[in-house]
């Protein structure tokens, strides 16, 4: 299933059984690997995959593309379980490996996808931050969507033209205006809150974004330009961060 191969609803389900497990159940999908090693010494894998069994009992643990994957119900090991959290860091730590943990599913039909979300979650969070331990997708789905637009097209025909001026008034100027925009658009336009995310004051952000809302002159009443806005904001980030944009 992990490779796209279709199989029957019927047959899945009377596996799962067999496991106390419901087709429709809460999954979720652990990737064990050395991101910063491309291979693993076989006589280590067996001694990998013992100790994972015994930190996630119940799960179904197996080697896939030189990974150690580990399925399991997501109420066996919730991700709010600190304990559980803790003895899984201190284990990676031990044996030098890290983690990459997909999100939370409800269809066992879907694991595929669930894999490739794991594994994105370790290299996707490995790039960013070599340190930790674990790294949830959630956490790092902007950043496979980012890079995965930016090994497709050219990002800077994504982003509105005057979002694009604005970031470079930006670097010009050593002034954070599109951040400025990008907080008060997350935050709903509200004044209050978008001031005590930026620590500064409500006033002083008021007469920011009424200077910004000159500059970029668009209607961010209708919908689709405050999402573009808002995509773009992103966008010029990343490629101000990537150093390709100016």
């Amino acid at each position: 299933m992990i490779k796209g191969y279709t199989i029957e609803s019927k047959a899945v389900q009377y596996y799962l059984k067999k496991r106390k497990w419901n087709i429709k159940d809460a999954f979720i999908i652990y990737n064990f690997s050395s991101p910063g090693n491309t291979h693993i010494e076989d006589n280590l894998f067996k001694v990998y995959l013992y100790r994972i069994k015994e930190i996630m009992k119940k799960s179904i643990v197996f080697e896939y593309e030189s990974s150690i994957v580990a399925i399991s119900k997501y109420d066996d090991f919730p991700l709010t379980d600190t304990k559980f959290l803790t003895g899984l860091d201190e284990l990676l730590g031990k044996l030098d490996l890290k983690c990459g943990i997909s999100m939370s599913f409800s269809n066992f039909m879907n694991l595929k996808y669930y894999y490739i979300q794991s594994k994105l979650a370790l290299s996707e969070g490995f790039e960013k931050d070599s340190q930790p331990l674990h790294y949830y997708y959630g956490d790092y789905f902007l950043d496979h969507l980012l890079h995965s637009l930016d090994n497709s097209t050219s990002m800077r025909s994504l982003c509105h033209p005057k979002i694009l001026e604005l970031k470079e008034y930006d670097n010009n100027n050593d002034s954070n205006s599109v951040e400025c925009l990008f907080e008060y658009l997350l935050n709903g336009r509200n004044n209050s809150m978008t001031a005590k995310k930026l620590h500064i004051h409500r006033n002083t952000l008021m007469y920011r974004i009424n200077k910004i809302l000159e500059f970029i002159a668009m209607d961010l009443n209708d919908e689709r330009t405050m999402l573009h806005v808002l995509f773009s904001c992103i966008i010029v980030n990343y490629l101000n961060d990537s150093y390709i944009l100016f």
